[in-house]
């Protein structure tokens, strides 16, 4: 499905580039992927689903549909897909995520974490490790080795922020913190993501951009109709 979806872009590019020669080639070679006149008209968008439930989250695309744990990178993602071509600096969806005002300025000298996010972190751990032993026990070890990733993520990120003797880390380049935070966060969303629907996440990968300004800019000949 997605060779098939990939091989319409290329056809359709080389037609708006004028390379009709090439995209008749294409059709001789592989067979018509679209009529030659559908080069000229509008594109038409397909639908997709990226819709958060509880704590998990739906993502649909195509004939495939998969549930997976939500993951902050999916929430930023989310707000990216909601309003298509804006650019976000990436303090507006880290204070997003926190619930604080995202025009708000941070003052210098927070805590990376405060406490009730260190104890979800760790209440997080705490469900992981069952995850690892009732894996352990099944002998599925698909399952123990996603549930293991989770950890060490969780474990690194903890241990960023904080320092010597467990004493927090504070805030030194907000936009800079920023930008490596939802960076981090998102790409780890999709390395998941990549693992249950690999259409999906090279989608993602290639219309999200990422940076001190974070945006999703749609692909012009076949864009995506999501449902939040």
């Amino acid at each position: 499905e997605q060779a098939a979806f990939e091989r319409r872009v290329a056809r359709d590019a080389l037609a708006s580039f004028g390379a009709e020669a090439w995209a008749e080639r294409v059709d001789r070679l592989i067979g018509p992927s679209v009529p030659a006149e559908s080069a000229a008209s509008p594109p038409t968008s397909s639908q997709a689903i990226f819709r958060a439930e509880g704590d998990t989250r739906t993502i649909g695309f195509g004939n495939t549909t998969v549930v997976v744990r939500d993951l902050k990178g999916f929430r930023y993602i989310e707000r990216l897909i909601a309003e298509p071509g804006r650019e976000f600096h990436a303090t507006h969806l880290v204070r997003l995520e926190s619930a604080t005002d995202p025009d708000a300025v941070v003052n210098p000298g927070v805590p990376l974490l405060d406490d009730a996010a260190k104890a979800a972190y760790r209440r997080r751990l705490a469900d992981i490790d069952e995850d690892i032993d009732d894996a352990s026990a099944a002998n599925d070890l698909g399952r123990r080795e996603l549930a293991e990733r989770d950890r060490e993520y969780l474990i690194a990120e903890l241990q960023r922020a904080t320092g010597l003797a467990g004493r927090d880390r504070e805030q030194l380049g907000d936009g800079e913190r920023a930008r490596v935070s939802a960076s981090r966060s998102i790409r780890y969303a999709l390395d998941r993501l990549a693992e249950f629907s690999p259409a999906v996440a090279q989608h993602l990968r290639q219309h999200v951009r990422t940076g001190t300004f974070c945006s999703y800019q749609p692909d012009p000949l076949h864009p995506l109709d999501w449902l939040l």
